[in-house]
């Protein structure tokens, strides 16, 4: 798994993306069913590998999933398991 985001996102498109795929990001791919996801915000570039993920919108202020899982977006993205 590798993780290159910011804290907030001032708008976001995200897909998920198998070719020019950047060479920091390659030592990361370890497993086949391993995903790059680029997302983009602001005019800038971010990535994930993950092997199964979630990507969702929500206005939560002060709780998050880490901390309560069983929380649902108030839209969903990307759902990979």
């Amino acid at each position: 798994m590798y993780l290159e985001i910011p804290t907030l996102f001032n708008g976001i498109t995200v897909h998920q993306i198998t070719n020019n795929i950047p060479d920091r990001i390659m030592p990361y791919l370890k497993y086949k069913h391993d995903k790059v996801f680029e997302l983009k915000s602001d005019e800038k570039l971010f990535y994930v590998v993950a092997s199964n993920c979630c990507i969702g919108k929500s206005d939560w202020l002060e709780e998050d999933r880490v901390i309560n899982p069983t929380l649902q977006y108030d839209y969903v993205y990307l759902n990979i398991y």
